[in-house]
């Protein structure tokens, strides 16, 4: 039956021939024709002169003549492949040569089953700087093309996995050491067969895209691992593609076939972006089981992207130098000293002006920080996630590979539930992003209305600070217009105690300064500096320490979007500090006479300690002796803001010398402050309000005190005193310039609790206790 069923088949197509003609021209029999050109829908995409098209591609030998010269060359041409990775060449010796227009370069390897190569395109080979084999499964190839740009591709052929663990990681280990040789500013790209899974996208991965493919095998999870530590990125799965143009490799049996994502073409997280598609194409006329895998990369850009990132640093050198290494490392501190010292003695000397020294002097310091320990990498601060958010997602992406890869499941309910989380994504979105809103929201206006728009908020937040901080009703502290030396200028050794005395760490101020370099480099900038400070007292040139920082931190529990929640902290030039710390180390022996010694902030040998310990005598003392204590604690509204500066120097001229006073008063005079908005600094304003030096004011009442900085705790034996404290207190401290924070006062009575028969006698003594308190305050606590 079969038999008569295809004699018949073959006789109604033998019948449909018969009459056709074929009009071939004589010339053309004698020329073979070139194959057909892939259909509109497998052509590859156009690739513009701007786009560098690299692909790796497991070719399964190329040793025959035919796949060289023939099926190579074609597939190259056809997909117009710049630089292509060749897995399993089979060739186990390294040569040069051309196939086609191609120059194909093979790597030597001990096993002839294996070997690796790379293919160039003619119009690169001139850019062609070396290639290596790094090892039998790993190869280096390195372009220098014009205006410096220098590219690395990395060819990998890893062990499937068939192979032992050991084997794997002895790969991986080869392919960190030839990374390692290769600069971090060169653009690096690792290509090739890895036989590994990378499957789905998980929570937090960002070393791939949303377009895996199957489930992570053991070494997916290496791979994984790999590209994580060195901020890899696997380009061919960012790219939304068919199921075709994802998968790279395909095992064909009796009665199903098995399509896998196994090669991969990987860049670095940085230049990413760069990256405009990347897929797998069928059809190749070279025969093997693998995919050809391309990658289009936006060179052009490449430029734009490193200027934008050497721009950022340049703005912000301060916090990207890596200063932390003189901090760790001996070797860069002897570094940094060797190039400070050689950068001070190549000062030119042309350079008279104050202001030219001290600006040449500073310099000197980052330049020879820049070129010792560098800078950090730049950082790019990922947004937080939102756990909520993140599940949902997950749960709409594995719904999505349900739909598009297991037709076995009911579509139509899949889609129905995928919608329903796709609604409330966008739902969680929204709350999201009105809760961003409430919280960044930087300040109100006084009809209630919020402020959008950056500009208006910067300024309102500007004019809040500045009538805080610059007072018109108070005198300003103004140049002495002394123009005569120190009695005793500021020597080197005292500079340098100071800035060996600076912490690590801390924030730059407008001079962009940071402190490390001042305290390890103070045996050579000590002695420059202070020359320069005494110069500018003795001429009377200003040397502009009183320019600083200002930005506004949100305190914690208080309204979002008030200028009042916001706290005020004031970034000051490193030099600044360590000439307070000067001015500071003389005038103590003579200040310290006059403080209080109930004060423990701010002293040495002094801390919270002190006051805790006394709140704990006093407990004891109560309990033991049956003693009854009433404590008034009062707090004071920004004092640390409002010091009279012009009152503070009154205060301290008749406890000081004039030098000191002059040190004093080129502290406090010209302040100029500038606020930070965002990545911006606005207009500087003046400032003539101060940070608070504690001064106990003499008063018969204030017997017993525990004090710290601006918190004080007055200990009194009745209540009476207590009450007179908190009522005459505004006044005396209104002198001062300081005020009250009557809100924040505090009553406390300490006192041996009574010893009841009967629990409901305690409780009733405890009651008792309690309505005392509030009867002798409202706002107070026991």
């Amino acid at each position: 039956m079969l038999a008569q069923a295809f004699r018949r088949t073959l006789q109604s197509v033998r019948q449909s021939l018969t009459g056709l003609s074929l009009d071939i021209p004589l010339s053309n029999l004698s020329h073979p024709q070139p194959p057909a050109k892939p259909s509109r829908r497998s052509q590859p995409r156009t690739k513009t002169s701007r786009h560098l098209r690299l692909g790796t591609f497991n070719v399964q030998s190329i040793g025959s003549q035919r796949k060289q010269h023939e099926t190579l060359p074609r597939d190259l041409s056809t997909y117009t492949i710049d630089i292509l990775g060749l897995q399993e060449t089979r060739i186990a010796f390294q040569s040069e040569q051309k196939t086609g227009t191609y120059h194909l370069l093979t790597l030597p390897c001990s096993n002839r089953w294996q070997g690796i190569g790379f293919a160039v395109a003619p119009h690169l080979r001139r850019f062609l700087h070396k290639f290596w084999a790094q090892s039998d499964r790993v190869g280096v190839l390195q372009l220098r093309l014009p205006k410096g740009q220098r590219v690395n591709i990395v060819n990998a052929y890893a062990p499937h996995s068939g192979y032992p663990i050991e084997a794997i990681d002895s790969f991986y280990a080869e392919l960190n050491t030839a990374l390692s040789k290769l600069p971090h500013r060169d653009t690096t790209f690792i290509l090739g067969d890895f036989n590994a899974k990378i499957g789905q996208r998980r929570d937090n991965e960002s070393f791939l895209g949303n377009w895996g493919r199957g489930r992570r095998n053991r070494n997916g999870h290496v791979l994984a691992s790999f590209c994580d530590a060195n901020d890899l990125f696997l380009t061919n799965t960012a790219f939304r593609k068919r199921a075709r143009n994802i998968t790279t490799w395909t095992l064909r049996l009796k009665n199903h076939s098995i399509f896998n994502q196994i090669d991969y073409i990987i860049c670095n997280q940085r230049t990413k972006r760069l990256c405009v598609n990347a897929q797998s194409w069928g059809g190749t006329l070279t025969p093997s089981d693998h995919k050809l895998v391309t990658l289009d990369f936006d060179f052009r850009a490449l430029q734009g992207l490193r200027r934008q990132q050497e721009q950022s640093r340049s703005n912000n050198s301060d916090t990207h130098l890596a200063t932390h290494l003189l901090v760790r490392d001996d070797k860069y501190r002897s570094l940094y000293r060797q190039l400070l010292a050689k950068n001070l003695a190549d000062l030119p000397q042309y350079r008279t002006t104050m202001d030219q020294r001290w600006g040449a002097t500073l310099n000197t310091a980052l330049e020879a920080a820049a070129d010792s320990v560098g800078y950090m990498p730049l950082v790019n601060h990922t947004k937080v996630v939102d756990p909520e958010l993140s599940r949902l997602s997950y749960e709409q992406r594995q719904l999505r590979q349900l739909i598009y890869n297991d037709h076995k499941k009911d579509v139509t309910t899949l889609r129905s539930k995928r919608n329903k989380l796709l609604h409330r994504i966008q739902d969680r979105n929204k709350a999201l992003a009105g809760a961003f809103i409430d919280e960044k929201l930087a300040a109100i206006e006084q009809l209630g209305k919020y402020i959008l728009n950056r500009k208006e908020t910067g300024a309102t937040i500007k004019k809040h600070f500045q009538d805080q901080f610059s007072d018109p009703t108070r005198t300003p502290v103004v140049d002495d217009g002394l123009k005569c030396p120190l009695t005793n200028p500021i020597t080197a050794n005292e500079l340098e105690r100071a800035f060996r005395r600076l912490r690590n760490g801390r924030a730059t101020g407008p001079d962009s300064v940071p402190a490390e370099l001042l305290k390890y480099g103070s045996e050579f900038l000590a002695q420059p500096l202070a020359d320069i400070i005494n110069q500018g007292l003795t001429t009377g040139d200003n040397i502009h320490l009183g320019d600083g920082i200002l930005l506004g931190l949100p305190k914690p529990n208080k309204p979002v979007g008030q200028c009042a929640s916001l706290r005020p902290i004031v970034l000051l030039n490193s030099i600044r500090k360590a000439i307070s710390l000067v001015v500071l180390r003389r005038i103590s022996p003579k200040v310290e006479q006059f403080l209080s010694p109930h004060q423990s902030g701010f002293r040495p040998s002094r801390s919270t300690a002190d006051a805790v310990w006394a709140h704990r005598w006093i407990a004891a003392r109560a309990q033991r002796y049956k003693e009854r204590f009433h404590i008034l604690g009062i707090d004071l509204s920004r004092a640390f803001d409002t010091v009279n500066r012009d009152k503070l120097l009154s205060v301290l001229k008749p406890i000081l010398d004039d030098d000191e006073i002059r040190l004093i008063r080129l502290l406090l005079r010209d302040t100029m402050l500038s606020l930070r908005f965002g990545n911006h600094l606005l207009s500087p304003f003046e400032s003539n309000t101060d940070l608070a030096n504690q001064i106990d004011v003499p008063h018969d009442l204030l017997a017993d005190m525990i004090v710290y900085a601006d918190d004080a705790d007055f200990i009194c034996q009745s209540a009476e005193i207590a009450t007179l404290i908190e009522t005459e207190a505004p006044a005396i401290l209104a002198k001062w310039s300081l005020q009250m924070n009557t809100s924040k006062t505090e009553h406390t009575i300490v006192h041996r609790s009574p010893t009841a028969q009967t629990k409901t006698g305690a409780l009733r003594a405890n009651s008792a206790l309690s309505s005392a308190t509030q009867k002798t305050s409202p706002a107070a606590r026991t």
